[in-house]
């Protein structure tokens, strides 16, 4: 048996890819001199394929990236929306079906909507999707190798430095990797998304809280260390907040601060433990302990 035959979800991926070379050929051939658009002055060898050779190729291509764990959904094009947010700032985008995603700082989404499905693909930062139910075109979020299933939910997707984190507030959310279905999260569960595993917990309302505390301006600690509660902090800021001694890192701060403006944090600071500050002139801040300590 060929590859599209061994699963209807082959056959699915197929038909979409050829109709995508289908495309790419009539755009070509309305492009004069398509040689010319690449820049090349030297001689070019074309090969014609027949929808024979073609469907021969494409499913090889297909087959291929699914040994190697790629996800067969197409790649996003150049007509896809792309939203993004500068450090500091946030971002509200309102979608033609009703659904909204806020953005947090330093963020990219591009959305593709299609016929038949809605596909947004997080490049960068965080999100919060509040999605507009529509059986007829499921929504996915693509994120870190893995393909998010929504099912008609609000959720927040953070990318960390080693893993992805899954916070589902209502509805719940279908987790794969590479046609492989990891997990289903339901409405107060989080996950952790890392290579191919997906880690899910009960998270409860004061962590939800917590980790979308951001679509309000605000950080919420309690009890994160001062390393932590930083790199908190950093994410919105250009010039870094700089812990100039190890001893530091492990003491714990709470409380509620604005993402806009670091100084109620670096006062908090300054009361609760025997630190001082260094205003740099590149706007960064040194952190050190006071003499004696």
């Amino acid at each position: 048996m060929d590859w599209a035959g061994q699963s209807p979800l082959h056959a699915i991926a197929l038909a979409r890819a050829e109709s995508a070379w289908e495309t790419a050929g009539r755009l070509r051939a309305v492009t004069p001199q398509g040689d010319a658009v690449r820049g090349d002055s030297h001689p070019t060898a074309h090969w014609i394929a027949t929808p024979t050779h073609r469907r021969t190729l494409l499913a090889g291509l297909l087959a291929a990236s699914a040994v190697g764990g790629i996800a067969t959904t197409l790649a996003l094009g150049s007509r896809d929306a792309r939203y993004t947010t500068d450090i500091g700032t946030r971002r509200s985008v309102s979608l033609t079906d009703g659904s909204r995603i806020d953005l947090n700082t330093g963020s990219v989404i591009a959305v593709a909507f299609e016929t038949s499905r809605r596909v947004v693909r997080l490049l960068q930062g965080e999100a919060m999707f509040d999605v507009a139910h529509d059986a007829e075109r499921p929504f996915y979020v693509q994120v870190g190798g893995s393909l998010l299933r929504v099912l008609g939910t609000a959720f927040n997707v953070r990318i960390r430095a080693e893993l992805v984190e899954l916070t589902v507030s209502r509805g719940a959310v279908a987790i794969s990797k590479g046609g492989r279905m990891l997990r289903t999260v339901a409405a107060g569960y989080g996950a952790a998304i890392r290579g191919g595993v997906a880690e899910t917990n009960h998270l409860g309302e004061a962590i939800i809280r917590q980790r979308t505390a951001w679509q309000e301006g605000v950080i919420e600690l309690d009890g994160e260390t001062l390393e932590q509660a930083v790199a908190e902090f950093n994410r919105y800021r250009r010039a870094p907040i700089i812990l100039g001694d190890n001893r530091l890192a492990a003491l714990r701060i709470g409380g509620r601060f604005g993402t806009s403006d670091s100084t109620q944090f670096i006062d908090a600071v300054q009361q609760s433990f025997p630190v001082r500050t260094v205003a740099n002139t590149d706007g960064s801040i040194l952190l050190t302990p006071l003499p004696g300590n």
